[in-house]
């Protein structure tokens, strides 16, 4: 999927508007996430739990490039304009929701993760082995049967349309039966088998009725290869892709995970929530097309295990970046990933996890590691943070796609985050110290039979620090209380030290409105003294 991502021009939210777009030349696109109050510039009235009002969003189309550099560059459009030549708004909104103040979900939470954790370390000890995570019992799901489920008018309706049990798609979409098969694959997966909300069940309501959800095929998006529409009096979404685009699951099952989301509804109209939705929406499509929970829905439909979309410049040479940012928001995906895996068996985290943070969200515009500090409870956010950054120095969280990927790609990737200071101790690099949730990710080479470190905190909040040794497939942790420990290290194990920027109290902020100065964006200055080992690079 990195050559995919690398066509990926992505688009920042403008002025105070939530809703936004990706645009993509070609592949991958991305729909209208966390509406608001506000719609687009050219949309209808637009917006959950708001008044109609006319949007300041723009879009942006292009080849690539991050929002701030590169090609592509930043969107500044100015109020009801568009940026590069975008379709003036994300989503099309009917009037405000109202309504339900936290919104119906619906099925079961599930049971937690359980085993296959790996061990603690001590100052001199070996850390254990990392598990693969415990066996969940599948959820049981209410739904209706398929032959009761009602046609809706939704996003237009019309009279030209193919449908399948939970689905119609209008227009001229190419290759139809494909689209409509792969959409029916991810709703078996996500909710029939994963108990996921019915995005055909208004927000409005828990009791019905559930409808068959549209998706429309049309001439143009402005460059976008799909988007999520909402209409709020109906409490639904529906989707729009361009013809070519209908039956690539890359893009018509990334734009369902916006419609799954939303009909979930705890995310809406959460500003801190907002950049959040799109590592959803490509974590579901991943999901979709690689992960053993997809697995029965993709045999049932006949869909071949795909590749995996992971962006490994993303998430790992940029490790050092705020965990959710509005440069790597479609990558950040992994960490979904390792939450549902769960391979350290850490209670409240698991299959349900994702929909967990959905359906507890206090509806306060708590950050996502807010929710997630509530159903994991006793575990910290900061030790979970920790573990996972530990787990991508060799990507172990249970992905076996995402983990080949990277073992063919890393000779390639950047792990320079240390500067010699001499007699053995090294500093992080500036333009490299860890933000807050991101961490370093260092590889050594070791050059005794034990590694001892000692790591001094220079500023910058607190820290998580890791000790990733592998063996051939099986890789254990050492914790480094404080920054300090040693392990033994045997004859053909590697060693990575990872440094992951926990600080004690957890920062609520809005992806697309951090700027220089706030605390989210400051680094984590350390120092680290190694014996029996120095940095590969």
């Amino acid at each position: 999927m990195t050559a995919v991502m690398q066509n990926i021009a992505l688009v920042r939210r403008t002025l105070e508007a939530s809703v936004w777009v990706v645009l993509a030349a070609g592949v991958a696109a991305c729909g209208a996430e966390n509406p608001s109050p506000m719609g687009g510039a050219g949309g209808a009235a637009a917006g959950v739990g708001g008044q109609p009002q006319g949007g300041a969003a723009g879009m942006q189309s292009g080849a690539g490039g991050a929002p701030s550099g590169g090609a592509g560059g930043q969107v500044t459009a100015g109020a009801g304009g568009q940026g590069g030549g975008g379709d003036g708004g994300s989503m099309a909104g009917a009037g405000g929701i109202g309504g339900m103040a936290s919104g119906g979900v619906g099925g079961m939470t599930g049971g937690d993760g359980g085993g296959g954790g790996g061990g603690v370390g001590g100052m001199s000890g070996d850390g254990g082995t990392g598990g693969t995570g415990g066996d969940e019992p599948d959820p049981v799901c209410e739904l209706p049967d398929p032959s009761e489920l009602e046609p809706s008018n939704v996003g237009g309706g019309g009279s030209n349309f193919e449908e399948s049990d939970h689905f119609r798609l209008f227009g001229n979409a190419s290759n139809p039966d494909e689209a409509l098969n792969h959409l029916e694959a991810a709703h078996k997966c996500f909710v029939e088998d994963w108990c996921w909300r019915s995005p055909g069940l208004s927000v409005h309501s828990d009791d019905g009725p559930t409808t068959k959800f549209n998706v429309y095929a049309v001439g143009g998006l402005g460059g976008a290869a799909g988007v999520m529409r909402y209409d709020a009096g109906a409490g639904i979404s529906y989707l729009e892709v361009v013809p070519s685009s209908a039956p690539d699951p890359r893009v018509i099952v990334h734009e369902l995970g916006h419609a799954l989301t939303l009909t979930e509804y705890g995310w809406v109209d959460q500003l801190r929530t907002g950049a959040w939705w799109e590592t959803v929406a490509n974590w579901v499509a991943d999901t979709y097309l690689t992960s053993r929970h997809c697995e029965e829905a993709r045999t049932a439909f006949g869909v071949e295990e795909g590749n995996t979309n992971i962006d490994l410049g993303r998430s790992i040479s940029n490790s050092w970046q705020l965990i959710v940012n509005d440069q790597n928001y479609y990558q950040a995906w992994p960490f979904f990933t390792y939450l549902t895996n769960n391979p350290d068996g850490y209670p409240g985290l698991g299959r349900m996890a994702l929909p967990n943070l959905f359906r507890n969200h206090p509806r306060n515009n708590d950050s996502p590691l807010h929710v997630l500090e509530l159903i994991a409870a006793p575990i910290k956010v900061q030790t979970i943070l920790g573990r996972y950054w530990a787990r991508m120095a060799y990507l172990d969280i249970g992905h076996p796609k995402a983990q080949a990927a990277f073992f063919s790609a890393r000779g390639g990737l950047n792990f320079a985050n240390l500067d010699s200071t001499g007699a053995n101790t090294y500093r992080v690099k500036a333009s490299r110290q860890p933000q807050y949730g991101g961490a370093n990710i260092t590889p050594l080479n070791v050059t005794a039979g034990s590694v001892a470190v000692e790591i001094t905190n220079m500023g910058g909040g607190n820290f998580t620090a890791t000790l990733a040794i592998r063996d051939d497939d099986v890789v254990r942790y050492v914790d480094l209380p404080d920054g300090v420990g040693e392990a033994t290290v045997a004859a053909g194990e590697e060693v990575s030290l990872v440094v992951a920027n926990t600080p004690d109290e957890l920062i609520q902020y809005n992806a697309f409105e951090t700027a220089a100065g706030d605390p989210e964006l400051d680094g984590l200055d350390y120092q680290v003294e190694l014996t029996g080992a120095a940095p590969t690079d």
